[in-house]
């Protein structure tokens, strides 16, 4: 049986995969077995760690980033992983990651928000819903930028999830399956409360479309009359939530708000640089100056060689 077989037959019907993470595995072995044609030919059991360095050496011929290597380098040792724990191979291959840079973090600043705010009066779509265009999307915004939610989430949001008494958010994320509450703030209340009269099912209080395409369309539009360049992408909201809670409380926060399984996430792809500066900004700036002392009005001074030895 030979990896994708295995992956097919054996893995897929054991786990609930979400279908963007089922197309990347399948894109992940796709170029794994491109890259390294003998895997092709291989059971499972014969592919051992020697098939992966070959991948990683046969990768460096291409124009590809270490990024993209890295993260199919995981849904392969993923795939393999599964299949050692079923006891279909008795030994998991193993291989290093390519170093990468940290990645360049994309997040709003304020100006931008209100900016994205103000001109979601531009919006049309969606149509035919009780509630105008205008306010869907200004409420999306706010919950997107003081929740940390993804995009999935959000659109998913129901009126039994939101608790407008006690400003808490209960809901199961979409990507984890996992069931988490998390705090609103004031006015997340105010625009979410304007939406649960509105609901176009009775229960949703987000309309959801299958099509991206409108979603998107409408989203850039808004920018666009925004003036706002580079763009923002919805997840780059998710990105302001974590930075701003990261600079108010810490990283921990951070890491809880988004539903991080690691700190290391959080801070890699989630943090802005500059963010993470001035977080240091006010221990560097309580650092003692020792050219106070040239300001004193009788400054000690040391004998030529430095201070005296002390016996």
């Amino acid at each position: 049986m030979t990896l994708n077989e295995a992956f097919e037959t054996m893995v897929l019907p054991c786990k609930a995969i979400r279908q963007g993470t089922l197309s990347a595995a399948r894109t992940a072995i796709k170029r794994f077995t491109t890259l390294v044609p003998a895997v092709n030919a291989m059971g499972i059991e014969q592919i051992t760690s020697r098939e992966l360095a070959m991948f990683k050496v046969a990768w460096a011929t291409t124009k590809l980033k270490p990024q993209t290597f890295n993260k199919q380098l995981r849904h392969i040792r993923g795939t393999l992983r599964d299949l050692f724990e079923m006891d279909l191979i008795t030994k998991l291959p193993r291989c290093k990651a390519l170093p990468e840079d940290d990645p360049e973090v994309r997040i709003a600043d304020g100006h931008e928000v209100e900016q994205l705010y103000l001109h979601a009066a531009e919006a049309r779509w969606p149509k035919n819903i009780a509630t105008a265009a205008t306010d869907y999307w200004r409420a999306l915004i706010i919950v997107a930028v003081t929740t940390g939610l993804r995009k999935s989430d959000i659109l998913n949001i129901k009126k039994p999830d939101v608790d407008l008494s006690r400003r808490v958010l209960v809901y199961r994320a979409v990507k984890t399956g996992k069931r988490r509450a998390i705090p609103l703030a004031p006015f997340a209340c105010d625009h979410l409360a304007a939406l649960m009269d509105s609901s176009p099912d009775g229960q949703s209080l987000f309309y959801s479309t299958n099509s991206r395409r409108q979603f998107y369309r409408e989203w850039h539009r808004i920018q666009k009359a925004a003036g706002i360049n580079p763009p923002v992408d919805v997840h780059d909201l998710r990105r302001t939530c974590g930075s701003h809670i990261y600079g108010f409380a810490g990283l921990n926060a951070a890491s809880e708000m988004l539903a991080h399984s690691s700190v290391a996430v959080t801070r890699r792809h989630y943090i802005s640089t500059s963010t993470a500066a001035e977080s240091l900004r006010p221990a560097v700036d309580s650092m003692p100056n020792p050219a106070d002392i040239l300001r004193r009005p009788n400054p000690e001074k040391s004998p030529p060689g430095g201070p005296p030895c002390q016996n």
